[in-house]
């Protein structure tokens, strides 16, 4: 959730736009983050359109 919500507070790109925010993740030095939402596109989706939840 910390590299997601660095590229939210960057306010650089549409949070939809998957591709971008993995690339904008990688910027941040958020490697785990660009690495998890390319293995986990449909859930960091669903969490962009409906909100995350902490497991």
């Amino acid at each position: 959730m910390e590299g997601i919500d660095a590229v939210r507070e960057a306010n650089t790109t549409n949070m939809f736009h998957a591709n971008t925010v993995r690339l904008q993740a990688v910027a941040l030095g958020y490697l785990e983050t660009a690495q998890w939402i390319e293995a986990n596109l449909e859930i960091y989706c669903s969490g962009v359109f409906r909100g995350f939840a902490a497991q």
